[in-house]
């Protein structure tokens, strides 16, 4: 193997080391969305749809 194609060799390697690091990264990220939606991000769904519609009701009135 000449030097050139072990250079080669080596920022093949080193990009997909690189590559794979932020793809882990990602992933995690991923894993962090999903895990705060099925949490409803920290929100109870039937406050918030209750506190929705009375703005809305609120609107409403007003006009």
């Amino acid at each position: 193997m000449t030097a050139r194609a072990a250079r080669a060799a080596r920022n093949r390697e080193n990009s997909l080391a690189a590559f794979l690091a932020k793809k882990a990264e990602f992933d995690a990220l991923l894993t962090e969305l999903a895990q705060a939606n099925d949490d409803h991000f920290g929100a109870e769904p039937e406050t918030v749809l209750r506190a929705s519609g009375m703005a809305f009701g609120c609107h409403r009135e007003a006009e």
